[in-house]
């Protein structure tokens, strides 16, 4: 049915009514020299109707483009250092428009532009490292002003498999495997009030942490150890931040059902 079908029941009017269509497309292309280029599209439309006053809402996401560098050419003289690495980065814009109906017309738009990059690089020595990061802008108004907002994501991680780590090797049973981690990410909105220049920031963060992830295997243990350091800071209002260190030991029996001696678990048929 149409609008009205769900708006009234019966006699009875709802107290609130949502209605969405989204539409979303993607495509993609394989080019020469490993590289791959995608591409997506999003439109959705909501309308919201309440007592209060109507409400719509359209969201579309384009352009959304994606450029992948699979597998780069590495030179001669550094594939004794490299093993593999690729590349991909993008661009997207982000469009939404509000507009409230009712007694007072109002209408907010709100743009924003995502720069995303990675890069994974595998070196010799079972050496593997991963950076992804995310730049964003955007731009915002209303009847009352404009907002401006910008957003940094950056991660940075690293592993490795050591065969036989120095001074402990010959205790290990199995190979040390040491995960290390960098994450970075701020966000900073502010406001531009009607008739004046100046922004005024209402949200300013930054968290900042690292982890380093220790594991390996002593008979009849899987053993581990687990370090985080976080840092959050707020540079609005109070200032309020936080640091927090966390450590962590962890264990595991590993237990082998069919060693020899031992009784299988009983079969259920047709499981």
């Amino acid at each position: 049915g149409g609008v009205n079908a769900f708006r009234y029941l019966e006699g009875d009017t709802a107290a609130i009514f949502t209605g969405r269509t989204t539409w979303t497309g993607g495509t993609g292309v394989r080019l020469p020299l490993n590289l791959r280029l995608s591409g997506n599209y999003s439109d959705s439309r909501s309308e919201i109707l309440n007592r209060r006053s109507d409400r719509e809402l359209r969201t579309r996401s384009w352009p959304d483009l994606r450029l992948a560098l699979t597998q780069v050419q590495i030179p001669g003289k550094l594939r004794n250092v490299l093993e593999s690495l690729s590349l991909s980065s993008g661009y997207r814009e982000n469009h939404t428009e509000t507009t409230f109906g009712g007694v007072g017309f109002q209408e907010r738009i709100h743009q924003e532009r995502q720069l995303p990059l990675e890069v994974n690089v595998t070196w010799m020595g079972n050496l593997s490292t991963r950076y992804s990061g995310s730049l964003a802008r955007g731009d915002g108004e209303d009847p009352t002003g404009d907002t401006r907002t910008e957003r940094h994501s950056h991660t940075f991680s690293l592993s490795s498999v050591l065969e036989e780590p120095p001074l402990i090797g010959a205790r290990l049973d199995a190979p040390l495997r040491v995960s290390l981690g960098y994450q970075y990410s701020s966000e900073l909105n502010c406001r531009v009030p009607k008739g004046q220049s100046s922004c005024v920031p209402f949200v300013d963060y930054l968290n900042r942490s690292l982890n380093l992830t220790l594991d390996t295997v002593i008979t009849p243990l899987r053993v581990g150890l687990h370090m985080t350091y976080t840092d959050r800071q707020s540079f609005v209002g109070l200032h309020d931040g936080s640091t927090q260190f966390q450590l962590g030991v962890f264990g595991q029996f590993l237990i082998d059902s069919s060693a020899p001696g031992s009784t299988p678990p009983p079969t259920t048929p047709g499981y």
